[in-house]
């Protein structure tokens, strides 16, 4: 797979590098450049701990104390990755984007006026 957004793994290894995380990365980034990924399937054999989050694939790293968070074109073979960051703060996007979906109006529906 082509990956880029390769600043955004450097910049979250700097960031913990107390934590060792630039080394978890780079085991990630070699498994994600040699992977053939065609579909989620392929992703979860070589990464049995990642799972589709919206139209995002969102990976545990380093025994789940991190999540690297791409979006991947199978078609093109492409990962783009978008974060990087701690357990706690994917905690906090992830109910994020809950509540982002819970504002979104259906379909043929009016937006909800506010008072």
């Amino acid at each position: 797979m082509i990956i880029v957004g390769r600043e955004v793994l450097d910049t979250a290894g700097k960031a913990h590098r107390g934590q060792r995380l630039d080394r978890a990365l780079a085991t990630w980034e070699k498994v994600a450049g040699n992977a053939n990924w065609r579909h989620f399937a392929d992703v979860r054999e070589s990464w049995p701990s990642a799972d589709p989050v919206k139209e995002w694939v969102v990976f545990d790293i380093k025994g789940n104390q991190f999540r690297l968070v791409a979006k991947i074109n199978y078609k093109i073979g492409v990962v783009a990755v978008e974060q990087a960051m701690t357990h706690a703060e994917y905690d906090r996007w992830s109910a994020n984007l809950k509540w982002c979906a819970l504002e979104q109006p259906q379909h043929g529906a009016r937006p909800p006026t506010r008072k």
